[in-house]
């Protein structure tokens, strides 16, 4: 296999230089060291950067010193000896008087000819509305399982009610229903009334009730 051609690393550094200027991506190209070789205006402008201020200086001091970030620079300093690779690494911006920042870094190692020049080119994105955006969603979502929980809840009690009502009902109907016991017991199919009309009795017998007749025309019978 044909050796692959090595580019210059001045003619490198021009090309990544030219990236970095062109670009609409918050970019920055670092030296092994971690020392800056030049950000993008997009970089400059979304964390107020000085640009004439980049070049030379320490990742750690950019800024107001926000950019001391033990975690990224030991990450950043292993992508560079080949040990690590920094890819969606999220940190916490703090600056003294703004508001925390989520942003999501990406590190490339850059290697020119035999390996003796080496860069970084950090790539930084502002995740912050996006991250707030996801955690209203799923506060939303977790207040919407606890409404429907309770709903279902109270669903299932107002069912309990309405049965228990309803199984009240069909017991005051089945006790409302039974025919009463009557206190007076017919013989032969026939009231006392009827037996003492048919009778050879006489009629001052028949003046009483049913109840008294019996008595009186037992007693009319002794008379005679």
């Amino acid at each position: 296999m044909a050796p692959q051609p090595t580019m210059h690393p001045d003619v490198a550094l021009d090309l990544a230089l030219a990236v970095i200027a062109s670009s609409t991506a918050p970019l920055l190209l670092l030296n092994q060291d971690l020392t800056l070789v030049a950000a993008s205006k997009s970089f400059c402008n979304a964390f107020r950067i000085d640009p004439t201020k980049v070049a030379g200086l320490q990742l750690r001091m950019l800024g107001s010193g926000e950019w001391d970030i033990p975690q990224l620079n030991a990450l950043l300093e292993a992508t560079a000896t080949g040990y690590a690779a920094v890819e969606s690494y999220e940190i916490d911006l703090k600056r003294q008087g703004r508001d925390p920042r989520r942003l999501v870094v990406n590190a490339q190692k850059l290697e020119y000819g035999s390996g003796e020049s080496i860069r970084l080119l950090v790539s930084v994105s502002d995740v912050t509305e996006a991250r707030i955006a996801e955690r209203l969603k799923d506060d939303m979502l977790k207040e919407k399982a606890v409404l429907l929980q309770e709903l279902q809840h109270r669903v299932a009690n107002s069912l309990q009610i309405i049965a228990s009502v309803f199984a009240a009902k069909r017991a005051q109907g089945a006790i409302g229903g039974r025919p009463e016991a009557t206190s007076t017991t017919h013989t032969n199919g026939s009231c006392p009334s009827q037996r003492c009309s048919n009778s050879s009795l006489p009629p001052a017998c028949l003046m009483f009730s049913c109840g008294r007749i019996s008595r009186r025309c037992a007693t009319a019978s002794v008379h005679r």
